[in-house]
């Protein structure tokens, strides 16, 4: 009997010259992808924060239009409260050009980064919202609407109408109640209640200062009746981060319709220019700094390039530049 003999088929598959082309395409590919989420990353990163910055410099320049709308504003009769201590408050809109920024984060190379200006305002304000049209100061309550700033039991307002102004304290208010108590006076209608941030007038000082890894602006009011800068006794608060400079400029009338922007606060001026050079808080990895001639001063055209001017202490941030000009309302003085 024959015996047959069956030859099997070689099996089908890849050689190692074959396997190492695929893991070498694999692997271009792969890093291609890796690539390109890395980008979008970084690009949704920075997008982030320069979605934060153009916020917090919307935000400051909402702050500093509304503070110079008020400035010089003291109520209809434009008078300074009867029963106030002296204060200064001409003009109303006090400035310094070119201050070094103040070191508070530790940071010892301020000086590579350029002077900001310092600005001061004064005006009654904040306002509370008043739902009465007469107010009796002698201890019976004034309602408030409810949106108003609602005034803790001991703190001082100024209450006004055209014929004059007082400073009174609550006491005992239950809002939207506010009981005031003081020297008894008939307030009449347009009335207008001001919480007072300072011995007679608020005064609000705007000052850039270094923090731990970036800048910020920084706001106080005067409380110790000098109504200069705010000393250690006075808080300040952080208003935004971001703020690396900030430039202010006074509209002088040239008669004609025509102003002229000057870093000299005159005794009046017709409208306020802002100029706030933003950094991004972070670095988050976004490469070297920009490489950019950012106009800080548009009435002497002073100019700071990021790169150019401070290239390792800039490095991984990006900035912008925001300028508004803001009318000024009021030229009330005493």
């Amino acid at each position: 009997m024959a015996t047959s003999i069956v030859k099997s088929k070689p099996l089908a598959g890849f050689s190692l010259v074959e396997m190492m082309v695929a893991l070498l395409i694999s692997s271009i590919l792969l890093m291609g992808v890796v690539t390109i989420m890395d980008n979008n990353k970084k690009s949704y990163i920075l997008q982030n924060e320069l979605a934060e910055l153009q916020d917090n410099a919307r935000f400051v320049m909402d702050e500093l239009a509304r503070e110079f709308r008020m400035a010089g504003y003291f109520g209809c009769s434009g008078q300074r409260p009867d029963n106030a201590p002296q204060a200064r408050i001409t003009p109303p809109i006090w400035g310094q050009n070119d201050v070094p920024i103040s070191d508070r984060g530790g940071n010892n190379s301020l000086d590579e980064f350029p002077s900001s200006d310092i600005i001061e305002i004064a005006s009654f304000s904040p306002q509370l919202d008043v739902d009465t049209t007469t107010v009796d100061a002698n201890n019976i309550p004034t309602t408030l609407s409810a949106n108003s700033i609602q005034p803790s039991d001991g703190a001082q307002v100024i209450v006004s109408d055209c014929t004059g102004s007082r400073i009174y304290s609550t006491m005992g208010s239950s809002p939207p109640a506010l009981t005031l108590t003081g020297a008894a006076k008939l307030f009449n209608n347009p009335v207008e209640i001001f919480l007072a941030k300072g011995p007679a007038i608020t005064v609000a000082h705007y000052e850039v200062k270094s923090i731990e890894g970036g800048f910020a602006l920084f706001k106080c009011f005067d409380t110790g009746g000098d109504n200069r800068f705010c000393n250690d006794g006075d808080d300040d608060e952080l208003l935004a981060e971001g703020v690396q400079n900030m430039q202010i400029r006074y509209g002088v009338d040239l008669g004609a319709g025509s102003l002229r922007y000057d870093a000299t606060a005159p005794l009046v001026a017709k409208s306020i220019r802002v100029t706030l050079l933003m950094r991004t808080t972070k670095k988050r990895g976004i490469g070297p700094a920009d490489d950019i001639d950012f106009q800080l001063d548009s009435s002497d055209s002073v100019t700071y390039n990021p790169r150019g001017d401070n290239e390792t202490l800039e490095e991984g941030y990006r900035h912008r530049l925001f300028t508004s000009t803001i009318k000024v309302r009021n030229v009330f003085s005493f």
